[in-house]
């Protein structure tokens, strides 16, 4: 389960990365449903995360946040 936090959590901050890019470009409408799924991915994620109690669950959330941001901006 750790590692599936992890990949889905990458997915979630590309698409907030890609949420903000549409913002600053005034695509609202894209926007608006980028940030339906990406609220969706997070709530999942995070009640997984929080249910599991294992730390390893917490550092895959963790992690993936991380590696989501940095690939994000590349």
């Amino acid at each position: 389960m750790p590692a599936a936090i992890f990949a889905v959590k990458v997915l979630e901050y590309l698409l907030t990365t890609t949420q903000t890019l549409a913002v600053v470009r005034g695509q609202a409408g894209l926007a608006a449903a980028i940030s339906l799924a990406d609220t969706i991915i997070w709530l999942i994620t995070l009640s997984f995360t929080i249910n599991r109690k294992d730390w390893r669950s917490f550092a895959a959330y963790a992690a993936g946040a991380s590696l989501g941001t940095f690939l994000g901006v590349q």
